[in-house]
């Protein structure tokens, strides 16, 4: 059984507009990834990759929470710090 953790912060935001291309954003895929991201006991969200507490107010922090897609085209998201994001960009 899921249990919904229902504090979202107002950092995270849809997506914006990249370049020509957009995309419907799965808010259900969204509301499941943060959910299965929150750590009670840090009382924060945490990274899928690394298990570090992510950030939701200072956006150019390492550690700022963004958005990852596990498949490429795929609804199948998670929360990620944003240097991981960036690493994998590169």
């Amino acid at each position: 059984m899921r249990t919904c953790v229902i504090a979202v912060s107002a950092s995270f935001r849809e997506p914006r507009r990249v370049s020509s291309r957009s995309w419907k954003v799965d808010k259900e895929a969204r509301f499941w990834a943060m959910n299965d991201r929150w750590d009670r006991k840090r009382r924060a969200f945490t990274c899928y990759f690394t298990g570090l507490a992510l950030s939701d107010d200072d956006r150019t922090h390492p550690l700022y929470a963004t958005w990852e897609h596990l498949q490429p085209e795929t609804a199948d998201v998670t929360l990620v710090a944003a240097f991981v994001t960036a690493s994998r960009r590169t």
